[in-house]
């Protein structure tokens, strides 16, 4: 609409400035020369600064799933000199692929949690203030742009955050790693589970209680042997 108001005026003003139809022409020409420099200036305004437009801002919660069956992991692609980074990351076990955060009007942030680990995208758009800015603008094609994503990654605290060139690294290495890693593993589990035994030596006739230390031993052995492996990759 405000395309066919910017013509119009600029035909007016051709017609009263030009040919000299009516009385008063002048004034006539120049309130139409106003409107065509108004309606100008509207359109410029809106696709500079939005005029017309408001922000719309909406959050959505999504649980994370590893990149990795083996441990719990986000990824990353530095861009640049590093300090940019896209984030790419799973919201289901079954995803084939993981998903990319968009490379154009985001920003990401990670928070460290002892809960799951989740995300949450909170997008903020531009939309029309209402029906009539709608019909004037609406041409552009501008209504819902997006302003900025906010990507806010809350990790357990157990999860490790790797570059997709550490990732390719540290599974190179695990491979190679295998029989190590399942010896020092073994290694830290006994040596915990027998400590603990002959701190509290009731737990020797108690075989429950005694799974629920190793487990518990394994998983920490398991993230303690791993935690070596990572920092050789990064």
């Amino acid at each position: 609409m405000i395309i066919l108001i910017l013509i119009a005026f600029a035909v007016l003003f051709f017609m009263f400035n030009v040919l000299p139809i009516t009385k008063g022409n002048h004034l006539w020409s120049l309130l139409f020369l106003a409107g065509f420099i108004l309606s100008g200036a509207a359109i410029i305004a809106n696709d500079v600064n939005h005029f017309g437009m408001q922000v719309q801002s909406q959050t959505k919660t999504y649980h994370l799933a590893s990149d990795s069956d083996k441990m719990g992991v986000l990824l990353y692609k530095a861009l640049g000199n590093g300090q940019e980074k896209i984030y790419v990351y799973k919201t289901s076990a079954k995803q084939a692929k993981p998903k990319p955060t968009k490379t154009s009007d985001f920003s990401a942030k990670i928070t460290r949690t002892k809960e799951d680990s989740y995300l949450k995208v909170t997008t903020k758009r531009y939309v029309y203030t209402n029906k009539w800015s709608k019909l004037l603008f609406g041409v552009f094609g501008n209504n819902r742009e997006v302003k900025h994503r906010y990507y806010h990654f809350y990790v357990n605290k157990d999860w490790y955050v790797l570059s997709t060139d550490q990732a390719a690294r540290l599974s190179k290495l695990l491979k190679t790693k295998q029989t190590e890693m399942k010896t020092k593993i073994a290694s830290l589990v006994k040596a915990k589970v027998t400590q603990e035994i002959m701190a509290n030596p009731s737990l020797a006739a108690d075989p429950s209680k005694q799974q629920a230390l190793t487990e518990a031993a394994t998983k920490a052995a398991t993230k303690q042997v791993l935690d070596q492996y990572v920092a050789q990759v990064k």
